[in-house]
């Protein structure tokens, strides 16, 4: 069977702006698709958001590229280029390409960070999903929040993950290490795995100074795989989620604000334990359906200057 014909992109302009009359968005892949709707529905739009490949025979950044350059080269005034954007994803290209070309593109838009998963990984997120864990509000604080964000997800973050990600950037497509689908698993609990990745922090760390690359927050987003990388701020914030009980016992550590029921060691009724059994994948559908989290501010002001 013969697939469906592509549209072309002059038909596609003319779909948009005589029938259609409302603003298309096209994203590089189905996956992408609906926290781009979130964000339309967020900001009060009726826009459409559709994957290139519906109208090119590739799901990628460079068919997005591809398409809105076509595009922009045919339509003749600002007013028709408001009902179009292309998204692609950051993909740490500023340290390895000449994005310069791409920049002068209105009808495309570069996310800062590798992907939109990367933007859901901070305190914020933390602060506003943790009560819909815990069984009471009442623990909850900023310092509380600080203490988990900084002390059991950040370091890993801008330690072992910074490594992974230094090395995927710096290998790229013959890394051995930090370019395979099981690559956050074996980070997260493999120890072998994450002394054989210390042993290369003196080189990683020269590679960085080489190419600018500061230890911060931005950074890390910005060249470590936005899926791997919310994958593993998963799993780091669900491990102190569950830690959270024996903390509040411990009277010695004192690491948290003891609850009402470990003050009268009734330990088995703490406060601190979980509503339910979470799994990574609740934690993770849970959060990406946030889309009043400041780090999103940028995105939707983008998508508030089409039509």
């Amino acid at each position: 069977m013969s697939s469906r014909r592509k549209i072309e992109v002059d038909e596609f302009k003319a779909l948009i702006l005589l029938k259609k009359k409302k603003p298309y968005i096209l994203v590089e892949g189905k996956d992408d698709i609906q926290f781009y709707e979130n964000l339309v529905e967020s900001i009060g739009k009726d826009y459409i958001v559709e994957p290139i490949g519906k109208y090119k025979d590739s799901s990628n950044c460079t068919a997005v590229i591809e398409f809105m350059y076509e595009l922009a080269n045919i339509l003749d005034n600002d007013e028709k280029r408001k009902y179009f954007l292309g998204i692609i994803d950051g993909d740490a290209r500023k340290y390895r390409d000449n994005i310069d070309k791409i920049d002068t593109n209105q009808l495309l838009y570069i996310l800062k960070y590798y992907s939109w998963e990367s933007y859901f990984i901070n305190k914020e997120v933390v602060s506003k999903s943790i009560k819909n864990y815990l069984k009471t509000r009442s623990l909850l604080s900023e310092n509380l929040v600080e203490y988990i964000y900084t002390e059991h997800i950040e370091k890993y973050l801008l330690y072992e993950l910074w490594l992974c990600g230094l090395k995927r950037l710096r290998d790229s497509k013959n890394d051995d290490k930090c370019n395979k689908d099981n690559s956050i698993n074996r980070l997260n609990k493999d120890s072998k795995f994450i002394e054989e990745l210390k042993a290369l922090e003196e080189e990683l760390f020269l590679f960085a100074t080489q190419k600018e690359l500061t230890c911060n927050h931005q950074t890390l987003l910005e060249i470590t795989k936005g899926k791997w990388a919310l994958a593993f701020f998963i799993k780091k914030y669900l491990q102190v989620l569950k830690k959270l009980p024996n903390m509040c016992n411990d009277e010695k550590l004192k690491l948290v604000k003891t609850c009402d029921y470990c003050e009268k060691e009734a330990f088995k009724d703490c406060l601190y334990e979980l509503r339910a059994t979470y799994k990574e994948e609740h934690i993770m559908a849970d959060i990406i359906n946030f889309v009043d989290i400041p780090s999103l501010l940028p995105i939707k002001e983008r998508l508030q200057q089409l039509k």
